[in-house]
């Protein structure tokens, strides 16, 4: 499976508000992930930052 796509997916569901209810687990689920760690440590390594920091940064943002 090409996870860069489903990591860009998840990245961009991550920041979606309808979103805020699943965790970061059920969202990497959602995009062919299986396994959390797995997908925290693709997502970190693609991004630069763990999925929870992210979703914070986008939140944060909308908060201005």
């Amino acid at each position: 499976m090409d996870h860069r796509g489903a990591a860009a997916g998840a990245r961009h569901e991550l920041l979606l508000p309808q979103s805020r209810h699943r965790s970061v687990a059920a969202i990497a689920w959602r995009w062919g992930f299986r396994d959390a760690t797995h997908f925290t440590r693709r997502f970190k390594a693609r991004y630069g930052m763990l999925p929870s920091q992210w979703r914070r940064s986008g939140a944060d943002a909308r908060a201005l």
